[in-house]
């Protein structure tokens, strides 16, 4: 089957990733202030705002990812970690979903400026208090709110393996054939900080490299995984995968043989020793 050809960066979305309005320590889009936490300056002048943890770089990336994928459509979106719904209105504001529910695990509401965004817009839901590793909450979620399966779920949530790890179990097998499931942030342990972020915690390096397993190991799980700096996308096959479903079903990892002459070798050392 031929590849469709694909659009420029600019025609993905209609023009909305040019209207990204971007400074030193802030981003502003259709009117909404988007403070950038790891660029952030002592003396904030830009008044009410989001806190928002993307870069310029990752937004870069996330840019250029979608150009490549023209026709792709993400009319229902799920995201894992909204914090204060800053992430929840760049997506909305950019891939113009006719769905998208948000959920993070922060005992809160969502905040004024939140409200003022949401305000007048259609198809907007967040739930607080929601833990990403609790799949029975996560799925419920979903029926409660999509009539159809998922085209697009961004995790930005823990960073951590095992949460990670459930979320994707959930929620995948929600997904429709062709959608996009992206799992943010997962370089942490090969990034130069002092202190570690993590320094007990299993990498999430591991996660994706299981996702890769898994499209070796299964023609219809996954189709291919794009990875980037900044976060992994899996893209769907065309799998009718189960309720139950295990990523840990889908890898297949034959067991270590020794070569024969190295075993042979090691016999014959043991006998002299002996």
């Amino acid at each position: 089957m031929a590849t469709p050809k694909q659009p420029p960066a600019a025609n993905v979305v209609g023009l909305t990733w040019a209207n990204l309005n971007w400074l030193p320590d802030r981003m502003t889009l259709n009117g909404f202030t988007y403070r950038i936490e790891h660029n952030k300056s002592e003396n904030w002048d830009g008044g009410e705002h989001f806190q928002f943890y993307k870069t310029k770089i990752l937004v870069d990336q996330y840019v250029e990812f979608f150009s490549r994928h023209g026709e792709f459509s993400s009319k229902n979106i799920f995201e894992l970690g909204t914090f204060d719904g800053g992430s929840t209105a760049f997506w909305y504001e950019t891939l113009r979903p006719e769905k998208l529910v948000a959920i993070d695990i922060k005992d809160r509401e969502d905040s004024e400026y939140f409200r003022d965004w949401v305000a007048g817009k259609r198809g907007i839901r967040t739930y607080w208090r929601v833990d990403q590793s609790d799949k029975e909450r996560l799925r419920q979620c979903v029926y409660d709110n999509f009539s159809a399966p998922l085209d697009l779920v961004i995790d930005d949530a823990s960073h951590l393996y095992e949460p990670s790890k459930a979320s994707f179990e959930a929620l995948f097998p929600l997904c429709r054939p062709g959608a996009i499931y992206i799992l943010e942030d997962w370089a942490w342990d090969h990034w130069e900080l002092s202190p570690h972020p993590f320094p007990s915690e299993r990498r999430l390096t591991d996660l994706v490299l299981e996702f890769i397993e898994a499209a070796g190991g299964s023609k219809y799980l996954i189709s291919h995984v794009d990875v980037y700096q900044g976060f992994a996308a899996i893209i769907k096959w065309s799998a009718e995968i189960d309720a139950n479903f295990s990523l840990d079903k889908y890898i297949v990892r034959r067991p270590k043989v020794r070569p024969a002459g190295l075993l042979q070798k090691l016999r014959t050392r043991i006998a002299k020793i002996y």
